[in-house]
C-alpha cells in the first residue's frame, strides 16, 4: 500500500480513537454515565487503535480488523447521534468519517 494512503487511514483512525477516549473519560465523570455510549466508544476506540497498530507495523492481515472497525465506528456514530451534546455529536461525526475511510480500505482488500 502506498505510504501516503496509509498515513491518511492512520490519521483518521487516530482522531476517532482520541475522541472516543475523550468521550469515555468525560462520560465516566458524570453522575449517571450512559453505559451504551461508553461501550460503543470503547469498542470503537479499541478497534481504531488496532487498525493504527496494524498499519504502522505494515502487516498484511487487515481484512477482518478493517471490517470490524468499520462496524464499530458505525455503531459508535449511531449511539453518539442519540445524545444531545456537542462533544458527543462531534465524536460521532469523526467516527462516521473514519468508517467511510475504512470502507475504501475494505474495498481495496476485497479486490
Amino acid at each position: 500500500m502506498i505510504v501516503q494512503q496509509s498515513d491518511n487511514y492512520i490519521r483518521v483512525c487516530m482522531k476517532a480513537w482520541l475522541l472516543c477516549e475523550a468521550c469515555i473519560y468525560t462520560e465516566k465523570d458524570k453522575s449517571s454515565p450512559k453505559e451504551k455510549l461508553l461501550m460503543a466508544c470503547h469498542a470503537c476506540a479499541e478497534s481504531c487503535f488496532s487498525i493504527v497498530s496494524i498499519l504502522v507495523s505494515n502487516s498484511r492481515a487487515l481484512q477482518q480488523p478493517v471490517f470490524d472497525c468499520f462496524l464499530r465506528c458505525r455503531e459508535c456514530y449511531y449511539e453518539c447521534a442519540k445524545h444531545i451534546d456537542d462533544d458527543i455529536e462531534y465524536c460521532g461525526n469523526v467516527c462516521d468519517r473514519c468508517a467511510e475511510a475504512l470502507k475504501e480500505l475494505m474495498f481495496f482488500y476485497l479486490n
